[in-house]
């Protein structure tokens, strides 16, 4: 368990965060939408890799006996 929440932790993570850069790489001056939708993206990028790393943490873990 602790491995495939590691793996999707890393997918979700670049699946996210690719097009959030790609979008802020092609966005204008005065293209504000694809800034925040770029924005948005990579901060969902973090969020979501980071829980899902936690997750995996917390159920990968021995609880001494129960």
């Amino acid at each position: 368990m602790k491995t495939l929440a590691r793996v999707g932790a890393v997918l979700s993570l670049l699946f996210f965060l690719m097009p959030g850069a790609l979008l802020l790489n092609q966005a204008n001056a005065r293209d504000i939408l694809s800034f925040v939708l770029g924005s948005s993206l990579i901060g969902f990028a973090i969020f979501v890799g980071t829980v899902l790393w936690i997750i995996g943490e917390r159920c990968g873990r021995n609880r001494g006996g129960e």
